[in-house]
């Protein structure tokens, strides 16, 4: 796996950084990948320390993949440029009240997670 690599790879304070998509249209026919918080620390493993964040919660996650769709469904270019400059936006800025508003913590549809390792058994800033 490609995470046990990396870990021969960095010194002994070495530290991994990364963002791991959830859920998310396919960009590119090449993809092969969408992760959970346990499917992250089984690739992990080798790495002593994991710390694996949502990135968004169920709300700004779900603003953030409606824009997504409506972008990827949007079949004119001139259409999608009219779109990236009025309601993605608007829909950017719903997304960010929501979750400035800590309506819910739950996680169970976020969209990306961020994950910070280290093979030292120290915590990351500790």
């Amino acid at each position: 796996m490609l995470p046990k690599k990396c870990a021969g790879y960095y010194d002994k304070e070495g530290v991994l950084l990364g963002s791991a998509a959830a859920c998310a249209p396919r960009f590119v026919d090449a993809e092969y990948w969408r992760f959970t918080p346990l499917g992250l620390r089984t690739l992990l493993a080798s790495f002593a320390y994991v710390e694996i964040v949502p990135e968004l919660s169920n709300l700004g996650s779900f603003v953030r993949t409606t824009n997504l769709a409506l972008t990827t469904f949007l079949r004119y270019q001139t259409a999608r440029r009219i779109h990236s400059v009025t309601l993605c936006p608007l829909l950017n800025l719903f997304g960010l009240a929501l979750e400035g508003l800590r309506l819910t913590s739950n996680d169970q549809f976020t969209a990306n997670y961020s994950v910070r390792a280290r093979k030292a058994e120290v915590p990351i800033g500790g």
